[in-house]
């Protein structure tokens, strides 16, 4: 059977959009499995699915992997004053380019709220949603409690003080670029052991490091603005989906606390929840990828 193997960068793929914007996108998996859309974290881009990605198990789980770069990340225009409702357009772009009626979609850490944004407004072509290490609103009393001081200001300083952030963003970019083995040390500080333990793979690393230069591509201002809609309120209501959710959380994250997942747990109508104990927020799916893919 013929598969898509990890995408150079020669090989990923622009879609025009009517208001003149293009989004990028890779595909991964088996070309005749399941259609998953898959969005990224934040600060990132398409790449940061190379973390979780082994072709053969992905093959195994049956599916076909897109995925997409939100605005002004990696290949992907910016858009002024967008907002995470705005997505399922970008979305349902991509699947009529590709021929895709029907699609799963899967979102990790920043990419949650963007699959529940899905999920609730063009429920004709979800069949379902997947999220994991999912970031919660930050207005809503007691989500921020647990997560990390570095994680909260990054995504305080973007929201708050858009200018700073991106100045910020750049020099993050500038010191990955430079000098990425002190870029993931420090990184790692702020971690619990179970993500600490996965980033030392050297292709996990690789693979962390280079989605968060993609996500840079273009500059800082995709980025800044993406964390600065996952800091505020959400435009829409997760209690109106009305798919199958299924979310996965790790009970020691500290980029997302576990009361972010238990408040969409409790939010979106039928969700089916798994809290795995001792697993982060990357580790979480670096070691489940499989069985995440495979119980949609």
């Amino acid at each position: 059977m013929k598969r898509f193997e990890r995408r150079s960068e020669d090989a990923s793929e622009q879609v025009g959009l009517s208001d003149g914007r293009c989004v990028g996108y890779d595909q991964y998996g088996a070309v005749d499995g399941r259609p998953i859309f898959y969005f990224h974290g934040v600060p990132s881009s398409r790449l940061d699915f190379c973390m979780f990605n082994d072709d053969e198990v992905v093959r195994r789980a049956g599916a076909r992997i897109i995925a997409i770069d939100r605005p002004g990340c990696g290949l992907s225009t910016f858009k002024p004053g967008r907002r995470i409702a705005d997505w399922p357009n970008d979305v349902t772009a991509v699947a009529d380019h590709l021929g895709i009626d029907r699609f799963e979609v899967l979102g990790w850490s920043g990419g949650a709220p963007y699959a529940l944004a899905c999920a609730a407004l063009i429920p004709d072509r979800v069949i379902s949603a997947v999220v994991a290490s999912a970031l919660g609103p930050h207005d809503v009393p007691g989500l921020v409690e647990g997560m990390s001081p570095e994680t909260l200001r990054f995504f305080t300083l973007n929201r708050d003080r858009p200018e700073i952030g991106r100045m910020f963003d750049r020099l993050m970019a500038f010191g990955a670029r430079r000098n990425p083995e002190k870029f993931l040390e420090r990184s790692m500080s702020a971690l619990p052991p179970a993500d600490r333990d996965v980033l030392r793979t050297p292709g996990v690393a690789s693979a962390y490091v280079d989605a968060v230069l993609e996500a840079f591509r273009r500059g800082p201002r995709g980025a800044q603005l993406d964390a600065a809609l996952l800091a505020s309120s959400w435009d829409f209501d997760p209690r109106a989906i009305g798919i199958p959710v299924h979310l996965w959380h790790g009970e020691r994250d500290t980029d997302a606390p576990p009361a972010m997942g238990s408040w969409i747990a409790a939010s979106v109508p039928g969700c089916r929840a798994v809290f795995v104990p001792d697993e982060g927020h990357i580790s979480l799916v670096v070691n489940r990828v499989e069985l995440i893919l495979s119980n949609p």
